[in-house]
């Protein structure tokens, strides 16, 4: 998915369909037909809206095809020779970056287009057909991984060629680290992240033609990363959900100074699982996605807008079972079957034969009301304010077992409201 102007555009999971919505009210702009034939990885599937014009561009797996985002017209079609991990646009070309796997790494593809023909374009690599082991594109730059992880080089991408700008090892960029295990996916217009040998993540700025360093964060558990950017000012997020609380903490790249989002106790490892998914809408949005299929926004106080819990849509086994009487009901009983006089087993036995001829008769007187005003609905909707059982019974309480978001839920069978809700630690959609 990819957004500009008010526009949105969507590939489907396979690839078979293209489609862009309009931002402001959802409503569909237009559909076509992508690919057809088998399914393809989700990986080599994107679209992307060119800068400067009002095209935009679908990846579908080997090939690539330019339309006209407002009426999705087909512009051209051309076939790839790798799988496309993004496109560059520089100078009215269309450069696509393909990074292939070897054995022993990575190397990287570019082939060029010219936007208004699709014709192809000669391209000059400096790095062709040399291993690393990554690559990262960011804007008009790739940053490589030597196959050591200890040296990074950075390649500026023109309009037919890849030239070599400068080379800086691991330990001069990122202080007390040495090797780098890989690139991150968040990343700003002059900054990216990587996972070191040591399990940190190091931020690292493009600053002209150098490398530097400007932060290394320290997590603990799993967390996610996101970037956005707020007032002209680049920001790195990142969001750990502890056992407690969740935290979030903004790294401003041009500063360097950190800012953290007051922490909640809305979201916990505990009774969410860990983050899933973590998008930023500026400084005053986090949407969280938890590993229960939990659905959060915060705001920058760290307070919760809103919250759903998708995972009770994902279900795998389902019980009905009666609602546990509530504080009164309890009360009740307690009082009918204590308040006789100790000792005497009869009077005991008398008592509980009234109270359930007193129970059946408000059932019965129930009924007859319910049938007279033909409103079947206003027993329940007398008591569905409460949690407990009802007079007649019919209200159940379903529990749920939801094995994709490792979950045990309890929803209300009239108001379908969750009642409560368990997360267990599962390993992979398949526990249960």
């Amino acid at each position: 998915m990819t957004q500009k102007k008010n526009k949105i555009a969507i590939v489907s999971k396979e690839g078979r369909f293209l489609s862009v919505w309009r931002e402001t009210d959802g409503a569909q702009i237009w559909e076509n037909l992508g690919l057809e034939g088998a399914a393809h990885s989700a990986d080599s599937l994107f679209a992307q809206f060119l800068e400067t014009s009002d095209l935009i561009a679908f990846v579908l797996s080997d090939s690539i095809q330019l339309r006209s985002s407002s009426d999705g017209r087909l512009i051209w079609s051309k076939n790839l020779r790798g799988e496309a991990q993004t496109l560059v646009e520089i100078d009215r070309n269309i450069l696509s970056i393909e990074k292939r796997k070897k054995e022993d790494g990575v190397v990287v593809e570019i082939e060029g287009f010219k936007i208004e023909s699709g014709d192809s374009i000669s391209f000059k690599s400096a790095i062709k057909d040399v291993t690393f082991s990554d690559i990262f594109v960011l804007g008009p730059h790739i940053i490589t991984l030597d196959s050591s992880r200890t040296l990074l080089s950075v390649y500026e991408i023109r309009h037919d060629s890849l030239t070599f700008v400068s080379k800086s090892a691991v330990s001069s960029v990122l202080e007390g680290e040495r090797e780098i295990s890989g690139f991150l996916s968040s990343k700003t217009s002059t900054s990216f992240l990587v996972r070191t040998s040591s399990s940190r993540i190091g931020c690292i700025s493009l600053q002209s033609t150098t490398l530097k360093g400007i932060h290394v964060f320290h997590p603990q558990d799993k967390v996610e990363y996101a970037s956005f950017e707020a007032n002209e000012q680049e920001y790195i997020a990142q969001i750990q959900i502890k056992q407690d609380q969740t935290d979030i903490l903004l790294l401003n790249v041009l500063s360097q100074n950190l800012y953290s989002v007051p922490s909640t106790s809305a979201i916990s490892s505990k009774q969410n699982g860990f983050v899933h998914k973590f998008f930023v809408g500026g400084k005053d949005k986090y949407l969280i996605v938890t590993e229960d299929h939990g659905l959060t926004l915060l705001n920058k106080k760290g307070e919760v807008r809103w919250h759903r819990d998708e995972g009770v849509a994902s279900i795998d086994l389902v019980q009905f079972v009666d609602l546990p009487p509530d504080q009164s009901q309890l009360t009740s009983l307690d009082r009918q079957f204590h308040e006789t006089e100790h000792g005497f087993f009869l009077l005991k036995f008398i008592h509980r034969v009234q109270s359930q001829i007193h129970q059946l008769k408000d059932k019965v007187d129930a009924f007859a009301k319910s049938w007279e005003e033909l409103e079947w609905g206003k027993v329940f909707r007398d008591e569905k304010g409460g949690q407990g059982k009802d007079r007649l019974g019919f209200q159940k309480l379903i529990v749920g077992v939801s094995s994709s978001s490792c979950s045990i839920f309890g929803l209300h069978s009239f108001t379908g409201s969750l009642l409560w809700k368990k997360h267990v630690p599962c390993t992979s959609s398949s526990d249960s």
